[in-house]
């Protein structure tokens, strides 16, 4: 096809048909234009679709990361209510002046013992380092960012420590 457009384009410049070559130019340039754009357009749209397939990857890891926190969360909570109820037993057992029992050796023995949650943020520093506008929804974005910057933060650095606090103190 290539060799049929030279030819097009010597008979023209040899008939010295100068208006009609610049027609041909033109329509050859236009056509190499309109080429490159669509490849350019083909090329954007695969980058899209490796940058949603990334997004949706990044999304994925961060609800197992989620869900393996809420688990991790629940596990704690059991045992610290366990603790609690078990302090509760001790306080009522005083409160009542009931005679000492061998069932309060083992809420003796947790006296001193809160459990905090270790929960992973392997995921969301991932994420952070490939840059948070990864996630195209904003509010999910924003949501995603509050969960973990402030109320996972929050959970584990300040209540943590206040509990531990209050767990010794009252201890």
């Amino acid at each position: 096809m290539l060799k049929f457009f030279r030819r097009i384009r010597h008979q023209l410049l040899l008939e010295n048909k100068l208006s009609k070559y610049i027609l041909y130019a033109i329509g050859e340039i236009l056509l190499v234009m309109i080429g490159i754009l669509l490849a350019l357009q083909v090329n954007n749209w695969n980058e899209k679709q490796k940058l949603k397939k990334e997004e949706l990857k990044i999304l994925s890891e961060l609800k197992v990361e989620v869900q393996k926190s809420i688990k991790e969360l629940d596990i704690v909570a059991s045992f610290n209510q366990k603790s609690v109820d078990r302090l509760i037993g001790i306080r009522d057992h005083i409160n009542d002046d009931l005679p000492y029992e061998k069932s309060l050796d083992s809420a003796f023995g947790i006296l001193d013992v809160w459990n905090m949650p270790y929960l992973p943020f392997t995921a969301y520093e991932s994420l952070k380092n490939k840059g948070i506008e990864r996630i195209s929804n904003d509010s999910l974005r924003s949501s995603i960012t509050e969960v973990y910057e402030f109320q996972m933060k929050y959970l584990l650095e300040d209540s943590g420590r206040w509990e531990w606090s209050f767990n010794a103190n009252t201890t």
